[in-house]
């Protein structure tokens, strides 16, 4: 997906990406985006409508994402406190006010976690 450049910029202010061997930074971040939809719109069962919720409940696609390293593209990934906070606020925002393109988008490569908590 290309995401909106806000929301890159926000992600790349908000988060320290060593990537692993044969990835690069921009790579990893887009596979952290890239796949949060994707568990996004499996959890939302591909309605546009559930999809905020899918997004902002316990626990959520983009928290799962984080902590498993993305696959093995990143080494080590810092947070930045509430730089990290305004980068996920404005990619929910985002997701919210395109939700049936998103859905669409990613229906085909949704991405089943364990979000139960």
């Amino acid at each position: 997906m290309n995401w909106p450049g806000e929301i890159v910029t926000a992600f790349r202010a908000a988060l320290d990406i060593e990537p692993a061997d044969g990835y690069t930074s921009e790579q990893a971040l887009q596979a952290i985006l890239d796949e949060t939809m994707r568990r996004a719109v499996w959890r939302a069962q591909g309605d546009p409508e559930r999809l905020v919720g899918a997004l902002r409940t316990p626990y959520t696609p983009l928290g799962s994402v984080v902590p498993s390293t993305v696959g093995g593209r990143v080494l080590r990934l810092t947070l930045h406190g509430s730089r990290w906070g305004r980068a996920v606020d404005l990619f929910n925002a985002f997701a919210e006010r395109h939700a049936a393109d998103l859905c669409a988008a990613f229906r085909d490569e949704a991405e089943p976690y364990d979000d139960l908590i």
